[in-house]
């Protein structure tokens, strides 16, 4: 498996992976040692494997980014130059203001910020409203609303901008429908901030209505009842005692919502026009005619910086605010009912939403099943059979069409990159929620900064650290795999850590206490508890694996092409047909396997119940 895993010459490839191991083996005996100090419950397991997972995170995700802060300062030979650094982080390019004063456009990472601020705030905003509808207007809508919402998370990042493009583009249905019946056309407003807003506020505000969704479901409405008792309107009620207690769910959204939006890749790469990017910069600043990675760093490291403020200000308002709406006592109170203007208004705009959303991913998943999109709408296979050939021989079947390999090579990557990756976040979250260590805030510390770091700005760093000896696996599916792993962990340890905290710890105690070790402890108490999570957080894995594309676009060659790669080639060919005809190939995968593991695991508490009643 690790030989089929290397490219190039293997000899490089083993003694990198000599380094990696040693480097594993140094962390794992200090784990062990300072389990022997009274850390890690004394367990020298726990302590090793601790130890071994922190290494993991020194060096797949801290080394890289020092190393890509050290390019920084270097000139092509390697060289550290004196004030290069600063003249890098101050190019015009990336700070211009040239757009306030004359018609030539701003630095790049205004152009980045302006975009995030704007989808973050609209993606939150839009994602409250659907939450409110959905737990206070129109309950009847959770279950639609709740499709919507993991749709978006199946399909490729760029399907929104391809879909987009057949409906709004200039060979878009509407833009002819309008030059046919009219004689005007919209002419190329898509291409720009107005169509990067549209499409990412139909990418990530699904993500903002499952945040929303929780805060509201989690309002006390006693204190709705209190308020009112006192002689409160519904209209006060809502603007001084529901809002408010709103605010961190709101503002963790609004994070979420900024981070997606600057790091957004596919998007900008299909609609952006002239608005440049900071994400797409990286990426023409390496594989483009420049290469230059001194500026690409500087671009990363701008980029970072942003997600890292931002995370930084939100801490710093929330910090001091108390926002508790669940305590131990009993409750027995029904929601406030909202407005009736507003209710009516938040269900408009909920409906309306929706049905842009149908328009959207319908005609991107139709544009891969007709001849040609713009001229000639006669459903065809052509794409589909163009990419996926099948052929037989005298005795066999062959798979002989161009797109086989990457599909193949994705499933193959995801299915290992998804595993490892529960393994590792269970592990990380059992570690940190229930034990004392030094290096336990390190721990926590790197797993929020994979979080913040956007994508563009991992695979870059990867380039630069392992392009080089000691760790020179540039080119491998090795690292394509522990990149896949880097990105997922963050999310995969805070959906275990926060089931883990919700278990008592006496469990663990009293396990312990009839003489269980800790890892057995972990085996056989708490992982038939958090299995819910660990199963969400496999599929998860399995899916952000399938569909993402920034972080590994600088990581792939010709022996490992990835379906996300392969498709923005394509789309940069412009051949949507085939790219999006690929894409609903995916996304038919990736739906059969989260109804797979929802018909599997998916009844698994009310088993147990019913098991447990029939005990009694």
């Amino acid at each position: 498996m690790v030989a089929s895993m290397a490219a190039g010459n293997e000899t490089y490839f083993y003694i990198s992976l000599c380094w990696t191991l040693g480097l594993g083996l140094l962390m794992a005996f200090w784990g062990s040692w300072r389990a022997s100090r009274g850390d890690f419950a004394r367990s020298r397991l726990a302590g090793s494997s601790a130890g071994l997972l922190l290494g993991f995170l020194l060096l797949f995700l801290a080394y890289p980014l020092l190393r890509a802060a050290l390019t920084l300062g270097q000139d092509e030979f390697g060289k550290l130059v004196p004030g290069l650094a600063w003249e890098r982080l101050s190019d015009s390019r990336i700070w211009s203001l040239n757009c306030l004063v004359s018609r030539q456009v701003c630095g790049t990472a205004w152009h980045s910020l302006l975009l995030g601020l704007i989808s973050g705030l609209t993606t939150s905003l839009l994602g409250t409203v659907l939450a409110f509808t959905s737990e206070r207007v129109l309950p009847a809508f959770r279950k639609p609303l709740g499709l919507f919402a993991i749709l978006p998370m199946l399909m490729p990042p760029f399907v929104v901008g391809l879909g987009l493009v057949m409906l709004f583009g200039r060979a878009g249905v509407i833009n002819n429908w309008l030059e046919e019946s009219f004689a005007w056309s919209m002419g190329r407003w898509l291409y720009g901030l107005e169509g990067l807003v549209l499409a990412q506020i139909f990418s990530f505000t699904p993500i903002a209505y499952l945040m929303m969704r929780g805060v509201v479901q989690n309002l006390n409405p006693a204190l709705d009842e209190a308020a009112q008792s006192l002689g409160a309107s519904r209209l006060r009620i809502l603007r001084t005692v529901t809002l408010p207690m709103l605010l961190p769910g709101f503002s963790n959204a609004c994070i979420v919502g900024f981070i997606e939006s600057i790091a957004d890749f596919g998007n900008p790469l299909i609609l952006a026009g002239s608005y440049n990017v900071l994400a797409t910069d990286i990426f023409f600043s390496v594989v483009g005619a420049q290469l230059d990675f001194g500026r690409a760093c500087a671009q990363a490291l701008v980029l970072a910086a942003f997600a890292m403020t931002a995370i930084a200000i939100q801490s710093f308002f929330l910090s001091e605010s108390r926002h508790v709406s669940i305590s131990g006592k009993s409750d027995a109170s029904q929601a406030m009912q909202l407005p009736s203007a507003l209710s009516f208004s938040l269900a408009s705009l909920s409906v309306l939403w929706i049905m842009l959303l149908i328009a959207v991913y319908s005609f991107a998943f139709a544009g891969g099943f007709v001849t040609t999109w713009g001229r000639d709408y006669s459903p065809s296979f052509e794409h589909l059979l163009r990419g996926f050939t099948l052929e037989r021989d005298e005795s066999n079947w062959l798979l002989s069409g161009p797109a086989w390999d990457s599909l193949f090579t994705t499933l193959k990557l995801a299915l290992i990159a998804a595993p490892v990756s529960a393994l590792i976040a269970l592990l990380m979250a059992y570690w940190m929620s229930r034990l004392q260590f030094v290096g336990r805030s390190l721990m926590n510390g790197l797993s929020v900064l994979a979080f913040a770091i956007p994508g563009t700005v991992i695979g870059v760093s990867y380039i630069l650290a392992f392009n080089v000896p000691p760790f020179e696996l540039t080119g491998t599916g090795l690292l394509i795999v522990i990149c896949l792993v880097v990105r997922v962990l963050p999310v995969s340890i805070r959906s275990q850590s926060a089931v883990i905290q919700q278990i008592d710890r006496s469990l663990d105690e009293a396990s312990m206490t009839l003489g269980a070790s800790l890892l057995q402890t972990l085996a056989k108490v708490i992982w038939p508890l958090i299995r819910p999570a660990m199963v969400a957080a496999l599929l998860y894995g399995f899916v952000r694996a399938m569909t993402t594309e920034s972080a590994v676009i600088f990581l792939v060659n010709a022996e490992y092409e990835l379906a996300t790669t392969w498709i923005i080639g394509r789309i940069g060919q412009g051949d949507y047909g085939l790219a999006l005809a690929y894409c609903s190939v995916l996304t038919m995968i990736m739906t059969a396997v989260a109804f797979a593991v929802q018909a599997l695991f998916g009844d698994r508490r009310q088993i147990r119940r019913q098991e447990m009643a029939a005990n009694r």
